[in-house]
């Protein structure tokens, strides 16, 4: 009874930080999206791991879009897949739709997202995009 006890209490607790993993996760995916959208450089990468691959290319290609382009961007789903010691993924789509600005393909990204931790906060380091979905305007 004693281990029976043991087990359920520990596995109450797993699904509990995973589920505050999950939150914290898909909490980083909102603040990214709301940091793009308003056009927010410094917000956007304070939502990135400073030593993430893309960091830097993310940094140069960011400001000359928002001085070019007014884009609409919005969160269609997200599913958190997992986490081991050092990363978390999840499953991320996300359209984006030009408002104003020069030739812009309207598109819906179907991507696997990588986190990691940074000074005890989640951050992106790095995705791969599964689909790109074109969408007329």
């Amino acid at each position: 009874m004693v281990v029976i006890s043991f087990v359920l209490l520990f596995s109450v607790t797993v699904h509990a930080a995973e589920n505050d993993i999950q939150n914290t996760i898909n909490s980083v995916v909102i603040t990214n999206v709301q940091a793009v959208q308003a056009e927010n450089l410094d917000a956007v990468m304070k939502t990135i791991h400073t030593q993430s691959p893309g960091y830097l290319t993310t940094k140069q290609q960011l400001q000359p879009l928002f001085d070019n382009h007014d884009l609409k961007y919005q969160i269609l789903s997200f599913t958190y897949i997992g986490r081991d010691n050092q990363y978390a993924v999840a499953r991320v789509k996300q359209s984006t739709q030009k408002l104003s600005g020069p030739t812009f393909h309207n598109n819906v990204l179907d991507m696997i997202q990588v986190f990691r931790q940074e000074k005890g906060q989640w951050k992106f380091w790095n995705q791969a995009i599964l689909e790109v979905t074109y969408v007329n305007q």
